[in-house]
């Protein structure tokens, strides 16, 4: 689900998920670091338009009271309902 929601976050590039990103000493000194090259997954377009669909869920849809419930007034976007 991380990548999927990353995904969707990042305009359609997929970023593989890793729990260590690196290791230090006792002295904070960095022995190990690890990063991941970005892999576009979906266009743009596409995760743009996934993006808008997904603010109508609470703009207009069945997520609409999550706005009323928390006072969220800020551009959100969600997903209801089975995953």
């Amino acid at each position: 689900m991380v990548s999927a929601y990353g995904t969707i976050a990042d305009d359609g590039n997929y970023m593989e998920p890793l729990l260590v990103t690196r290791i230090e000493n006792k002295d904070g000194e960095v022995l190990a670091q690890f990063e991941s090259a970005p892999e576009r997954a979906l266009s743009v377009s596409a995760t743009r338009k996934l993006v808008d669909v997904m603010r109508d869920v609470i703009n207009r849809g069945t997520g609409t009271a999550i706005r009323t419930r928390f006072g969220i007034r800020g551009d959100v976007a969600g997903k209801t309902g089975t995953t």
